[in-house]
C-alpha cells in the first residue's frame, strides 16, 4: 500500500513563498534579453533601451526601501499578490509596444519594478510572524535557491520563446506565468488561511505587536535604532556586498573577454553558470554561522575574507591561468550570496519581535541596489582607464576593508542586537 507524502501547513507556506518568489523573477530579465531584437523592429534606439532598464532599477531599488515600510502594515499575503499580479499586468501591456508610445514603457516598465519589490520583504516578514524558530531556520536557509530558479527558468522561457515565435510573445508568456504566480498565491494562502491567522495571534501575543492584522503599527526604524542596535555596521557591509556581488556579477562576461580570450558565448555561458554553483554560499554562510560564531557579522567577515582571498588569488594568476581564475571568481560570488543571506534574511529576524523584520531587510536591500548601481559604474571607468588587473585589485580592496570592518565590530552587534523572536 502506497504512502502518502503530506506537507504541514508551515511547509505550504514555505513552498509557497519559494514559488512567488521564483515566479518574480519571470519578468525581471526578459528586456534585456528582448533588446536588441526591439531595436531592429524600431521601437526604440538602444540609448532609450537603457533609459527602460534604468527606470526598472530606480524603480525596484526605492520599491525595496519603501515597501520594506508597508509590508508591516499591510498584510503580506495582499502584497505579494499584488506584487506578482502587477508585474504580470505591466509585463503584458509591453506586448503593445510601439515607436509612437515610447515614453509611457518607461512608465510600464518602472512601475514593474516596484511591483518586484513587493516581494522580497513580505516574505521575510512571513517567516518572522508566520513561522516558529524552527520552522524560521528552515525558510531561511531554503528560500535562497528559488533566486537561481527564477533566473534560469526565465532564461529557458525566454530562449524557446524566441526560438519559436517573437519578442512580444516573450512578454506575453512571461506576463501570464507571472499573473498564474499570483493565482497559486492567493487560492493557496486562502487554504492554509486558519493556520496563517493562528500564527499571526500567536506572534501576537508573544511580542506585544499585531503589525500583520493591522490592530496596531510597528515600531520606526530610525537613525538611533540603528546606532543602538549595532545595525549601522551591517549597513556599510550591505553596501559592499552589492558592490562585490550585483555589480561584479554585470562585468563577469567583460572581464572573461578581455582578460582571458573568452568568445561572448562562452563568457556567456560561464556568467549564466555562476548562479548555480553560487547556491551553495547561503548554506555555506548558514553552516558558519550555526558551527562557529552564532552572530552574523563575523560569519559576513569570514565570507568578505575568503571573497579577498580568491580576489588576491585572480590577481596573482593574471591571465596564467583561466580555468583557476574562474573557480575563484565562482567561489567569490557565492560568498557574496551567502553574506546577502545573512543580511537580508537573519539580520531582519531580529527585529521580528518589534515589528521591524520587513522594514530592515527593506532597507539593507536598498543599501544593496545603491552598493551595487555606483559600483557598477566605477568598475566601467577603472576598467577601461586601468585595466581589469586593477579593477580586481579594488575587488579584493573592498572585501578586505569589509572583512575587517565585520570583525571589528562583531562583539557590538552580538551584544547590541536584538533576540530573534
Amino acid at each position: 500500500m502506497e504512502r502518502k507524502i503530506r506537507i504541514n501547513p508551515a511547509g505550504r507556506l514555505f513552498l509557497l513563498c519559494f514559488t512567488a518568489y521564483m515566479f518574480s523573477y519571470f519578468g525581471r530579465y526578459n528586456l534585456s534579453a528582448c533588446l536588441d531584437l526591439m531595436v531592429k523592429d524600431e521601437i526604440f534606439s538602444e540609448v532609450f533601451g537603457g533609459y527602460i532598464q534604468a527606470a526598472f532599477l530606480i524603480c525596484y531599488g526605492i520599491g525595496q526601501f519603501i515597501n520594506g515600510r508597508l509590508a508591516a502594515r499591510i498584510p503580506p499575503r495582499i502584497m505579494i499578490a499584488s506584487g506578482l499580479f502587477g508585474s504580470g499586468i505591466c509585463n503584458l501591456l509591453m506586448t503593445f509596444s510601439s515607436s509612437s508610445f515610447t515614453g509611457i514603457l518607461i512608465v510600464i516598465w518602472g512601475l514593474n519594478g516596484y511591483c518586484n519589490a513587493m516581494l522580497w520583504s513580505s516574505i521575510i516578514q512571513i517567516f518572522t510572524e508566520w513561522l516558529d524558530e524552527d520552522e524560521r531556520k528552515k525558510a531561511g536557509a531554503h528560500i535562497s535557491p528559488s533566486i537561481p530558479a527564477g533566473m534560469l527558468t526565465c532564461y529557458l522561457i525566454t530562449f524557446v520563446v524566441l526560438k519559436n515565435l517573437n519578442w512580444r510573445w516573450v512578454f506575453a508568456v512571461c506576463g501570464t506565468l507571472l499573473c498564474v504566480g499570483g493565482l497559486i498565491w492567493t487560492v493557496g494562502t486562502f487554504l492554509i488561511r486558519s493556520f496563517i491567522s493562528q500564527a499571526i495571534k500567536h506572534h501576537a501575543e508573544e511580542s506585544g505587536i499585531v503589525n500583520s492584522s493591522g490592530d496596531r503599527p510597528a515600531a520606526s526604524l530610525t537613525l538611533r535604532l540603528f546606532i543602538s542596535t549595532g545595525l549601522i555596521v551591517l549597513v556599510f557591509a550591505s553596501l559592499f556586498n552589492g558592490a562585490l556581488k550585483d555589480a561584479v556579477t554585470s562585468w563577469v562576461p567583460q572581464y572573461l573577454i578581455d582578460s582571458f580570450g573568452f568568445t561572448p558565448s562562452n563568457a556567456s555561458l560561464v556568467s549564466t553558470l555562476l548562479p548555480l554553483f553560487s547556491v551553495a554560499g547561503p548554506y555555506f554562510g548558514i553552516w558558519i554561522n550555526r558551527r562557529f560564531f552564532n552572530t552574523e557579522c563575523s560569519t559576513v567577515g569570514v565570507l568578505f575574507l575568503i571573497s579577498a582571498v580568491c580576489n588576491a588569488g585572480m590577481i596573482f594568476l593574471g591571465a596564467a591561468a583561466p580555468f583557476a581564475a574562474v573557480i575563484m571568481l565562482a567561489v567569490s560570488m557565492a560568498c557574496m550570496w551567502g553574506v546577502n543571506t545573512m543580511l537580508l534574511t537573519f539580520v531582519p529576524f531580529h527585529f521580528g519581535g518589534i515589528g521591524l523584520s520587513s522594514a530592515v531587510t527593506g532597507t539593507l536591500n536598498c543599501i544593496i541596489f545603491i552598493g551595487s548601481s555606483v559600483f557598477t559604474y566605477l568598475y566601467r571607468i577603472v576598467s577601461s582607464a586601468y585595466q581589469w588587473n586593477n579593477t580586481v585589485i579594488l575587488w579584493f580592496s573592498i572585501a578586505a576593508a569589509s572583512s575587517a570592518l565585520c570583525f571589528f565590530f562583531a562583539k557590538v552587534w552580538k551584544r547590541r542586537r536584538p533576540s530573534a523572536q
